[in-house]
């Protein structure tokens, strides 16, 4: 499909039939009729929108024109040819639970949508393969099943950081798992992911938070804090 309309002045004719040829191309491939991807370069495929406002945006904030392959919009993945000269299907990877890391990078982005060069990084590494071959999982979704066990089973910054260490030598080359907590929290601080400890009363009364913050003892049924 030509797209050449992408690199046009966004007041003219052939951007504008470009635009409505995108939406009805994308209307007429997806379920949702009325919401879909927003391909604009302030919403980058990570924002819902309806057909209106795509259009505002894509006149106001121009499209990215990076995105040359519409296949979030119906379009074909890329294809290649084989040994033998035949062209095959490139299927895209797909990962473990990876609906719920779009999701979450998507509410990400109004954490970083005042750097979005930071958000571009970020939208990489939820889409970059955890080591070449692999297909279970990103960079980001390895990255937060691990997280979450840090913080369930309570292991300090140190001991994660050795655990990291560990997986980055024990990984084929090329890996990319943190190496370090300090690197790993640079994508759970953008995720908004940071987690905080709080006490609980040892028979799930209350949490020592807010009014109960200072408190010694519970003061439902007595327990030792």
């Amino acid at each position: 499909m030509d797209k050449s309309w992408m690199k046009n002045d966004r007041l003219s004719k052939e951007y504008t039939e470009g635009v409505d040829m995108f939406i009805a191309f994308a209307l007429d491939h997806t379920i949702n009729l009325k919401r879909v991807l927003c391909l604009c370069q302030g919403c980058l495929n990570l924002k819902f929108q309806t057909s209106t406002e795509i259009k505002y945006h894509l006149f106001s904030k121009g499209i990215d024109q990076r995105y040359q392959k519409w296949i979030f919009h119906g379009e074909s993945y890329p294809t290649r040819a084989s040994t033998s000269g035949k062209t095959t299907f490139v299927e895209p990877p797909r990962y473990e639970k990876d609906a719920n890391m779009v999701e979450m990078v998507h509410d990400a982005f109004e954490f970083c949508k005042e750097y979005p060069k930071s958000f571009q990084s970020l939208l990489e590494d939820a889409e970059k393969p955890l080591f070449p071959g692999c297909t279970k999982y990103t960079k980001v979704s390895a990255l937060m099943k691990l997280y979450n066990r840090k913080g369930k089973y309570g292991w300090s910054d140190n001991s994660f950081s050795d655990l990291l260490s560990a997986l980055t030598d024990t990984f084929p080359d090329g890996n990319e798992m943190p190496s370090s907590m300090y690197e790993a929290k640079k994508t759970i601080t953008a995720l908004g992911l940071e987690y905080e400890k709080i006490h609980a009363c040892p028979n799930d009364c209350i949490l020592y938070r807010n009014d109960y913050k200072d408190l010694s003892s519970c003061p439902i049924c007595k327990e030792s804090r």
